[in-house]
């Protein structure tokens, strides 16, 4: 688990400069509940680009 973590902090970080592991696990949990909660909707929404 501990190289995976690596890894993907590794490629987080090209975004985030300075995340660690905790803001790793804040970021996946955040998309595990988005996606949940686009599943639960009646249609899915236009996706809406943010610069």
């Amino acid at each position: 688990m501990v190289n995976l973590s690596h890894h993907l902090l590794a490629d987080f970080r090209l975004l985030n400069p300075g995340s660690g592991i905790i803001d790793l696990k804040a970021y996946y949990c955040g998309f595990r509940y988005i996606h949940e909660i686009l599943k639960m909707l009646p249609e899915i929404p236009e996706p809406i680009l943010l610069t």
